[in-house]
């Protein structure tokens, strides 16, 4: 009854004696008729004996399917009622050009034959929810009770059915007919066609008229029709004329439990006839409770009344923060990342998934009768929104940013506008058509559009569609010309005009009418599920089995295989490079090209086949909403990685380069000869069989664009575009190099050095002053002098003499193997051993920003942008922009963690030689977010702009959050300054900056997060300023006579003063500095956790192993502060699959270099092919050797025989892996034991053997499962984790799901209290 105000007027006007009353009146459903009294009618489908000149009522609300216009079928139905027989009796008629009975069986369907139902409702309680039905189709009776009788009657394109209802069977016997009653009900006819067409129209409108007498029409008895009263009115918005549909309610107060609805039509306009009586009309929308008109009604009279509308205002609640949950990074599948429970993503089907004006993603979520809410991601946080912070409902399944910014949530209880501080919660109430929210859309005008139906079924539930101007709504409906009411999907195309796909067809408006786009192809159905308009000025239609476009003139199919061709295409999305995404359900995603389809399911990384939305954010990559929980992030522009799958000959990639023409060649490793990459295809090359098994270690190209490919040990090939020619001059190549002359240098190892100049091959031997030293990287600086690494150092050869530098020199040992002339004249060189040097011309000088440069450096260069790239044996890749260092490995995207070369091309694209493939790299250009989350000084303070604190204050804290799509917070990195106190940027993994001891006077505080990308937010500015100590303030002018009289009094207590003032001085300089080396300390330390961090997630697998039969899945979660876990798979012979997992003692960099370690040794000694039983031996043996007393490793391994179903296993230290057994329903340990490796030199190390069966699961895990404590002090345990995985597995959970179950419920165990150890498990599910 809120925001309504009745207007100050209501006119009764005398009407004739008797005038003719309307066929049907809009109800709360969309009708209201009259029953008259009526005698001997008899229930044999004969209609001869129902009373003349009743009045028929029409049945022309279409639901599903078409009745074109009553082309096709009609029908209309008469009532009465016998207060003596306390019967209803209703007689229904239909017209129909094809009758089509089905009575060969008495189950047949409903919707394969032609039929009647009827919904009743006697009692009429107000918002009933269960109401009686009875039907009829065929020959067949359905849920006809004992109170119900119907007969039918049926000749050529007639039926006649004709109902009695007796009414004592309800409300315990106790309802009795009279004049003055008002009951609920409904007809429905149901058409089918011998061309498969199927429709159904009913009396009022809406659908699922069972569930709520909200879908049921009224029926008022009257003894006498032509006794009867009218109430007419129109309802208006304040200054203006009524734009939309209004619910009106009519009470009789002589007895109140008789009430009913009517609906006003598009202008505002009402109309209910009644028996004589006193009424009291009003709205639960439109009166206040002090509020109300009161009407006494007389027969064959008119009353009219005008209500006026107030504006809506909706329902406002301060939305507060949220609930907030850290975000972990996923899980990387190639190209897709997925998200789950176990990442911090609230449980729940993602229904909505849009991407606001700051960047933020925001998700809906819910499903029948659950949800969360609607989630907010910023890349740190989960933060989620519920009916607690203001949301209509908790079941979110549409999201729109308006032009103002703020965020509309459709929900299943009405549409909430969001600001950013509070949340307004619009209703039926304030004028919305309806509050099941299903789609939205805002135009370009900025107007909001407001589709409402059920979510749980197509063509039901709906009630049409609101537009919301910013200061009222306006609906349309079927009336005004849409195909239902049921709108399922919208969109508006480059021409301004609104498509709207509902469950009867596709309707269009031009911004003055609705209209209807007539779609042909009837096998795939009229309801269109999904829109979205093209690049082109296209709209592409979501249809049964296939998608349809309109190119605004011509309509095409694109029909999908047989076996989908009763699927609905429920979501459609065209990408930024025009190529059709379309989701059949439940067929996982199609991608269409305009050439091909491509099809993504959960065996190809998707989180699930079930899809509940798609979007595609600012950046190119696809998001997808996963029904039952989860989400996927597609991106195939950031990292694209090619392999065999992609068709390559092999994984191991040593050299690569760009073509003349911009295609990309590369140099396989251990034979293989070259491929030649056009940015669609691969051109293969084989090289003599001489060096089929040599490695392609160089690529090289000169000014003519011929291409050099040097093979050490045996020479060059040169490519002239057409022939490969072998050069046996050349002495193999390590590495080539243009000079200024265009010249072509090659280091040729232990051939020294070659200069070919294009006729003549020239060879430099230590007779002509080379270093007889292996060459490898070299480059040719801008003043033509040749760089060479050595063995031993970099000799520099300026065209008359060579000059070698060593380590006397701060060349670091090892070999120099990548050499690079940077943008300002310096150059770089990199160590195999680790390390990396650059000289300024005068002297050589340690690159020490980055601990994971101590592995071998194998390739530098330098990108358009001025940042550095070095590429590591075994640590991925680091990049430096001259201030900032940033990391880029495997579980980033990285085909390979060892990267044996990187180039730029001329597109800008960074491509990646590594060891298990080629990856392209395209930098993101979207900025990062940062905001400040508080400061702490002499209290707290929030995200303020400034702040003013006392010298007394020796401490000063600010706290920040970066936030990037693309960056995990755990790998933001930070710079910062204090001007007025240090000036210079510095580096930081911390999200907090502390300061100590800051004299008086005027700060501001920057800070900026720089994410994986190098990409730098903008900054984010404190003024702070110290003040001196407020006593001190106050006590100014008393101080200052006191100061005269002092200085008067004794020059002596002066000088002591400053004797005092000195020696304070001192001591505070020496804290500061203290302070200083102690900040400088914990930076260091977060540097190394993180370095650390970094080099632990770089050991794990990317995605896990596709095995036909089986279902592989691993994850770690690392503790805080970083431990030691990690696992691995390794593909063995006969398609076998060997599992490991390791654990390796202590914690950061003290974990961290073993782990890098032992995960090297384990990939040499796998590549030797040794069997567990020796395998762990030689582990064992080389450990003992290299680790020191303290460090050791708890390690398991298992290998998968898939063709034989057969898991062998052996273990040093792990706990018991866990084997569910489906054929018992048991879970037994796999008990193994040994000593962890690196303990005893004599340890002897057993294997058991078991036999897999359909539906078994293996679960391997380390001790942070097990040993995962609460705040009481108890432990997870094994027997709990048992009952966990037991449970799972009697679910039949998916490998991944197992994983998320066993964690969420660790999680849930442990509380607040923080992770103390890595939690580290892999999931081997059959079947």
């Amino acid at each position: 009854m809120n925001n309504w105000q009745l207007s100050r007027f209501v006119s009764a006007v005398w009407t004739a004696l008797f005038f003719c009353l309307p066929s049907s009146v809009q109800a709360h459903n969309g009708a209201v008729a009259i029953a008259v009294p009526v005698e001997g009618i008899e229930i044999d489908g004969n209609l001869a004996d129902w009373p003349e000149g009743m009045r028929r009522y029409p049945i022309v609300w279409e639901n599903k399917g078409r009745s074109k216009g009553g082309e096709d079928f009609s029908g209309w139905f008469r009532i009465g009622f016998s207060a003596e027989e306390n019967a209803l009796y209703v007689a229904v008629e239909m017209r129909d050009e094809s009758v089509l009975i089905d009575s060969s069986e008495s189950n047949t369907p409903w919707d394969v034959q032609d039929g009647c139902e009827l919904y009743f409702d006697i009692l009429h309680q107000r918002r009933a929810k269960t109401i009686s039905s009875g039907g009829i189709w065929g020959t067949a009776f359905r849920n006809l009770g004992e109170n119900v009788k119907v007969a039918v009657t049926r000749e050529k394109n007639h039926h006649r059915y004709e109902w009695r209802v007796d009414v004592q069977g309800y409300g315990d016997g106790e309802a009795h007919l009279s004049s003055g009653m008002i009951l609920g009900l409904d007809i429905i006819l149901v058409d089918k066609d011998e061309d498969g067409s199927f429709a159904w129209v009913s009396w009022g409108m809406g659908s699922r008229k069972e569930s709520h007498n909200e879908n049921t029409g009224d029926i008022v008895l009257a003894g006498d029709s032509r006794k009867t009263g009218r109430i007419a009115g129109q309802v208006k918005w304040e200054g203006g004329q009524m734009g939309r549909r209004v619910k009106i309610e009519v009470d009789s107060q002589g007895a109140p439990e008789q009430w009913l609805w009517a609906a006003t039509d598009p202008s505002g306009k009402f109309a209910v006839d009644l028996p004589p009586g006193e009424y009291r009309v009003g709205s639960p929308i439109v009166l206040r409770d002090d509020e109300e008109i009161n009407i006494e009604l007389q027969a064959e009279e008119e009353k009219w009344i005008e209500l006026i509308l107030e504006q809506p205002q909706g329902k406002k609640i301060r939305a507060g923060k949220g609930e907030i949950t850290p975000a972990r990074p996923g899980r990387r599948d190639g190209l897709w990342q997925g998200y789950g429970i176990s990442d911090g993503l609230p449980p729940g089907s993602i229904n909505a998934i849009t991407q606001d004006n700051q960047g933020y993603l925001w998700f809906g979520t819910g499903f029948l009768n659950k949800g969360r809410g609607v989630i907010r991601y910023d890349g740190a946080n989960y933060v989620a929104y519920t009916t607690e912070n203001g949301l209509a409902d908790d079941r979110v399944y549409c999201i729109v940013e308006d032009r103002q910014g703020c965020l509309w949530f459709g929900t299943e209880g009405g549409v909430t506008c969001y600001d950013g501080e509070s949340m307004v919660t619009f209703t039926t109430a304030d004028g919305l058509v309806g509050d099941q929210i299903r789609s939205m859309l805002v135009d370009g005008e900025g107007n909001i559009w407001f589709g409402t139906g059920d979510s749980r079924w197509d063509g039901f539930g709906g009630t049409g569609l609101s537009r919301y101007d910013g200061v009222q709504f306006s609906t349309f409906t079927m009336e005004d010309g849409l195909r239902s009411n049921d709108i399922i999907s919208m969109t508006q195309d480059e021409k301004g005009t609104i498509w709207v796909g509902t469950g009867n067809g596709l309707s269009f408006y031009d911004g003055e009418r609705f209209s209807e786009l007539t779609m042909e192809e009837s096998a795939m159905g009229r309801a269109v599920y999904a829109i979205d308009a093209d690049n082109q000025g296209g709209i592409w239609f979501g249809r049964t089995g296939g998608a349809s476009h309109f190119d605004g003139r011509d309509i095409t199919h694109l029909l999908l295989d047989a076996e989908l061709a009763n699927e609905p295409v429920r979501k459609v999305l065209v990408d930024a490079r025009d190529r059709l995404w379309i989701y059949p359900e439940p067929a996982g995603l199609y991608r269409y090209d305009g050439a091909e389809w491509v099809h993504f399911s959960a065996s190809e990384g998707v989180g699930g086949d079930q899809v509940s939305c798609l979007y595609e954010d600012r950046d190119g990559a696809l998001w997808i909403g996963i029904f039952g929980g989860g989400i996927s992030r597609y991106d195939e522009d950031r990292f694209a990685t090619f392999t065999k799958a992609e068709g390559l000959l092999k994984d191991l990639i040593f050299s690569i380069e760009e073509g003349p023409d911009g295609s990309i060649w590369l140099g396989y490793g251990g034979g293989g000869g070259v491929s030649r990459y056009d940015g669609d295809d691969f051109t293969h090359y084989s090289l003599d069989n001489e060096v089929a098994d040599h490695s392609v270690w160089s690529i090289g190209r000169d000014r003519e664009g011929h291409m050099f490919f040097g093979v050490p040990w045996v020479g060059v090939y040169r490519y002239d575009g057409e022939e490969l020619s072998y050069i046996p001059e050349g002495n193999g190549a390590w590495g080539f190099a243009e000079g200024r002359e265009g010249e072509l240098w090659v280091s040729a190892g232990n051939g020294g050095l070659v200069r070919h100049d294009g006729e003549i091959w020239e060879r430099f031997s230590p007779e002509d002053g080379l270093p007889l030293r292996w060459t490898k990287g070299i480059v040719v600086d801008r003043q033509g002098w040749v760089w060479v690494g050595t063995d031993e150092g970099v000799t520099r050869y300026d065209g008359s003499e060579f000059v070698a530098f060593s380590e006397e020199d701060g060349i670091p040992p090892g070999g120099i193997w990548s050499v690079m002339e940077d943008s300002r004249g310096q150059i770089w060189c990199g160590a195999f051993n680790g390390g990396v040097v650059r000289s300024d011309g005068t002297e050589w000088h340690r690159f020490d920003r980055e601990r994971a440069l101590e592995v071998g450096v194998l390739s530098i260069i330098e990108d358009d942008r001025g940042h550095i790239w070095f590429g590591l044996w075994g640590g991925g890749i680091v990049r430096y922009d001259g201030l900032v260092t940033q990391t880029l490995r495997k579980g980033d995207g990285l085909a390979h963690n060892t990267v044996q070369k990187i180039i730029q091309a001329q597109n800008g694209d960074v491509w990646i030689a590594t060891e298990g493939g080629a990856t392209r790299y395209r930098s993101r250009t979207s900025l990062p977010r940062i905001r400040m989350v508080g400061i702490t000084a002499d209290r707290k303070y929030g995200g303020v702009e400034r702040i003013a604190v006392s010298s007394s204050q020796d401490f000063v804290s600010f706290q920040y959050r970066g936030a990037s799509m693309h960056t995990p917070p755990e790998r933001m990195v930070y710079v910062y300054r204090l001007t007025g106190h240090d000036d210079e940027w510095q580096q930081t993994n911390l999200d907090e900056v502390e300061y100590r001891n800051l004299s008086v006077g005027e700060y501001t505080f920057e800070v900026k997060a720089v994410d994986l990308d190098l990409n730098y937010s903008e900054p984010l500015s404190v003024h702070l300023s110290v003040q001196p100590p407020y006593e001190r303030i106050g006590m100014v002018g008393i101080s200052g006579l006191a100061l005269i009289g002092l200085v008067v009094a004794s020059g002596y207590g002066i000088r002591r003063r400053r004797e005092r003032d000195r020696v304070r001085e001192e001591y505070i300089r020496e804290q500061q500095d203290r302070l200083k080396a102690q900040e400088e300390l914990a930076r260091e330390l977060e540097e190394e956790l993180q370095v650390a961090h970094e080099m632990q997630i770089g050991l794990m697998p990317a995605d896990s192993p596709h095995i036909p039969g089986f279902d592989i899945a691993g994850r770690c979660i690392p503790a805080n502060h970083v431990g030691g876990d990690f696992f691995q798979y390794f593909p063995l012979a006969d398609g076998r699959l060997a599992i490991s997992l390791a654990d390796v003692t202590g914690h950061a960099m003290e974990a961290a270099i073993p782990v890098v370690m032992f995960s090297g040794i384990l990939e040499n000694q796998m590549e030797a092919g040794y069997s567990l039983e020796e395998l762990f031996p030689r582990l064992n043996r080389s450990l003992q050797r290299i680790l020191d007393r303290r460090t050791f490793v708890c390690f398991e391994m298992g290998e998968l025989d898939p063709a034989a179903r057969i898991f062998r296993f052996a273990n040093s230290g792990c706990p018991y892996p866990y084997h569910f057994k489906a054929s018992t329903g048991e879970v037994a340990e796999l008990q193994v034991d040994a000593y962890p490796l690196g303990v005893r030199a004599d340890t002897a190390y057993s294997t058991l053997e078991v036999k897999l069966e359909e539906d078994d699961r293996v679960v391997l895990c380390s001790d942070g499962i097990i040993e995962a404590e609460n705040a009481a002090g108890e432990l997870f345990g094994f027997e709990r984790t048992a009952e966990v995985i037991y449970r799972g597995c009697r679910e039949n959970l998916s490998a991944a799901e197992l994983l998320d179950r066993i964690i969420g419920e660790v999680k849930m165990f442990t509380g607040d209290v923080p992770q103390g150890d890595d939690q580290t498990m892999v999931v081997l599910a059959v079947g």
